[in-house]
């Protein structure tokens, strides 16, 4: 808090970045200090209302607390040019898989792995969402097996091996 407020008070001969508020919220975020990670991206859409980053992090903020109508509503401003489309729709399935609106968060998915065949958490979520739904589990097991081609991290290979150990 000391350096921010030195960093504000600061007479730097311009106004303050905006890009400092959307990367104080996503440190805030990842510190789970909700409340200030909240005010510091509406620091941020205050002065950049269009961002599609900034209504990204500001629906996982919302996401994160419980408040999942609000989140849908940000993903839902964040539109279809942006590079965060897949992962928009991935977040959306976790908040539709929340809700128990299961045929939601699978049409979510499918769009998500579309959009990016690569994308690691789209694959492992919809792999559990078959098992969980007693879906298609030869499918499961192939988008649990595409998640562990794809991942880089010794901790979500073992996240996904335990995951195609559940399976029958």
């Amino acid at each position: 808090e000391k350096a921010e407020d030195l960093y504000k008070n600061y007479r730097w001969g311009y106004q303050t970045p905006a890009e400092l508020y959307i990367n104080k919220a996503r440190v805030l975020l990842k510190l789970k200090l909700y409340d200030k990670a909240e005010s510091s991206i509406e620091n941020y859409l205050n002065r950049v209302p269009e961002s599609a980053s900034g209504h990204f992090v500001q629906a996982k903020i919302f996401s994160e607390t419980g408040r999942l109508e609000k989140a849908l509503n940000e993903y839902n401003k964040i539109g279809n040019s942006s590079k965060l489309k897949a992962e928009v729709h991935n977040n959306r399935a976790l908040i539709f898989i929340k809700k128990n609106s299961f045929k939601e968060a699978l049409e979510e998915l499918n769009q998500a792995i579309m959009i990016s065949p690569y994308l690691i958490d789209a694959h492992y979520n919809l792999g559990n969402l078959l098992i969980q739904t007693k879906g298609d589990l030869i499918k499961a097991r192939q988008h649990l097996e595409n998640a562990l081609k794809l991942t880089s991290s010794e901790e979500g290979a073992n996240r996904i091996k335990n995951a195609l150990k559940n399976l029958p």
